[in-house]
């Protein structure tokens, strides 16, 4: 009998790290220390953003062969993948063709399809049309909850072209629904930062273990340079075998100016300083905009609960640049 998690698993790699939105920016050798830092952790692949909806990233899908290979050579896989928003834009068949294409060149993709994709069953319909016929593995991240999130018809369409669904386990009672996904193949992701409520990545990494899954991966690489002790411990469930000898992780390359002009602006604000939180989420996504040149000057506001335009909830922070909004541990930047 074919065990097909055993084959999606060693294909995806028993453990993955997702690296975050700031490699819009990154050259080749951030890309590197990366990959380095990955494999010092046992990491066995890093899963990099390459589209979100139809913008293309790096210039062009062609410019992620050379992150691919580098990544590579450090001897630790590469898995594109690519935020996917249906045809909320009117962008559908452009999302398809480009997860095709990357299916075709690297074997495999995984689509991150979330809230523009609740209870739209026409358009999985649509992806799943389109990728069944193709070569190459398609894994889809997505809800941990899917029947609160209006999912289960997307989730039964969309699954004869699924290989394996990532459920995005981000807080305790989440890794708890897995029974929600019934008999698909489930690869969690694991949210490894420290600033979301109920979220205990150790406990839920051994349960995840526990279970019998054949992999896991982590949400994300930031939170991964701030915890490489987590990390190492999640993966010696996973690889008890391997996480003993490995090289020493490579720091990365600090500005040590930079970051006293940062904190200098981020404190410039006119917010009490007990009412801001400069190791947030949000004010993570803030730094790595700082560093990449695009700087939307200090807080104007505390971090306040709102709901976004779909009434999902969400924690949103006010600058003179932009609007920074946060929710299921990914930042969304709405520039002014």
């Amino acid at each position: 009998m074919v065990d097909y998690a055993t084959q999606a698993a060693n294909w995806i790699g028993r453990v993955g790290l997702f690296l975050g939105v700031e490699t819009d920016v990154w050259n080749i050798n951030q890309f590197i220390i990366a990959a380095k830092n990955a494999r010092a952790w046992g990491i066995d692949t890093l899963y990099v953003k390459v589209a979100d909806g139809a913008n293309i990233w790096y210039g062009g899908l062609a410019n992620f062969k050379p992150i691919h290979d580098a990544i590579l050579a450090q001897g630790v896989g590469c898995v594109p993948y690519a935020y996917c928003y249906g045809n909320t834009y009117g962008a559908l068949n452009a999302e398809i063709a480009i997860l095709k294409e990357l299916m075709a060149s690297y074997g495999g993709v995984i689509a991150d399809m979330e809230i523009q994709m609740n209870n739209q069953v026409s358009w999985a319909a649509q992806y799943d049309a389109a990728l069944r016929p193709e070569a190459g593995l398609f894994f889809l991240s997505t809800w941990a909850d899917p029947v609160q999130q209006s999912w289960v018809g997307v989730l039964n369409t969309i699954a004869p072209c699924v290989n394996a669904v990532m459920p995005q386990q981000y807080t305790d009672w989440l890794t708890d629904q897995y029974s929600q996904l019934g008999n698909l193949i489930q690869f969690p992701t694991v949210y490894i930062g420290s600033d979301m409520a109920g979220n205990n990545p150790y406990r839920n990494a051994k349960n995840i273990y526990d279970r019998g899954v054949k992999a896991i991966s982590m949400w994300e690489y930031g939170f991964a340079l701030a915890n490489p002790t987590l990390v190492k411990q999640i993966v010696a469930f996973f690889k008890p075998a391997q996480a003993s000898s490995l090289p020493t992780p490579t720091a990365p390359q600090e500005n040590v100016h930079m970051d006293q002009a940062m904190k200098d602006t981020w404190d410039a604000s006119q917010v009490p300083a007990n009412k801001l939180n400069y190791g947030s989420g949000i004010a993570g996504v803030w730094k790595s905009e700082y560093k990449a040149g695009r700087q939307y000057g200090p807080p104007l506001t505390p971090e306040y609960p709102s709901v976004n335009w779909q009434g999902a909830a969400i924690v949103v922070q006010e600058f003179p640049g932009a609007r920074i909004e946060w929710a299921n541990g990914k930042g969304n930047i709405i520039k002014r």
